[in-house]
C-alpha cells in the first residue's frame, strides 16, 4: 500500500520510486534534498528545526522534522568489561601503534583499489594496524588480501590486517 525508502545508495530504491510500485510513494531523508523525481508523494526530511517545517526546494515540497537523536546512542558509556578488554588488546602492541579500521559488512571491503591502498598505507608505515570489523565475506576478502599482497609484498599480513567479527 505505501512504499515509504531513503536513498542510501542502493538503485533498486530509485528503480522502485519511478515506476509506481505502490500506489501512495514517501522518501524520508537524513537531511538531503536533493531526490525530487516524480513520482514521490511526500517528502519527509529530518533537519534542524523545532517544529514540522515545509520547504519548497527545486519545486517540490519537503516536510522537514525535528531531528531528535538520543545523545547517549552518539556517546554512549564504556562498559567496564570493555574497557578491560580494550586495555588487553593495546597491551599488545606498543604505544606508537595506529589502528586504522572499518565497522560494517565485510563485503564493503572485496575491492582490489581499496586493498592496494590499505596495504601500501601499512607496508609504507610498519606501526599501523588495520582491524576489519564486521561480519559476512570474510573468506573472499581474505583472498582478496592475498592476491593483492603478492604484488605489494607486506610481511606478516595476518598480524597487520586483523579480521576482529562482530564488535560492541
Amino acid at each position: 500500500d505505501i512504499l515509504l525508502t531513503n536513498m542510501n545508495g542502493q538503485g533498486i530504491n530509485t528503480f522502485l520510486l519511478s515506476n509506481r510500485c505502490a500506489p501512495k510513494q514517501v522518501y524520508f531523508g537524513h537531511g538531503e534534498y536533493f531526490f525530487d523525481i516524480d513520482g514521490i508523494d511526500n517528502r519527509l526530511v529530518m533537519g534542524n528545526v523545532n517544529e514540522v517545517k515545509e520547504q519548497i526546494i527545486n519545486n517540490f515540497k519537503f516536510y522537514v522534522y525535528k531531528n531528535i537523536v538520543d545523545k547517549d546512542l552518539l556517546n554512549p558509556p564504556l562498559i567496564e568489561e570493555n574497557l578491560k578488554d580494550m586495555k588487553y588488546i593495546k597491551s599488545k602492541y606498543s604505544k606508537d601503534t595506529i589502528f586504522l579500521g572499518t565497522i560494517g559488512r565485510l563485503v564493503k571491503l572485496e575491492s582490489n583499489d581499496y586493498i592496494k591502498i590499505v596495504l601500501n598505507i601499512l607496508k609504507k608505515y610498519p606501526n599501523t594496524i588495520y582491524l576489519a570489523c564486521g561480519a559476512g565475506g570474510e573468506s573472499k576478502v581474505k583472498e582478496l588480501l592475498k592476491e593483492v599482497n603478492r604484488e605489494i609484498g607486506l610481511e606478516n599480513l595476518e598480524e597487520r590486517f586483523i579480521f576482529t567479527g562482530l564488535i560492541n
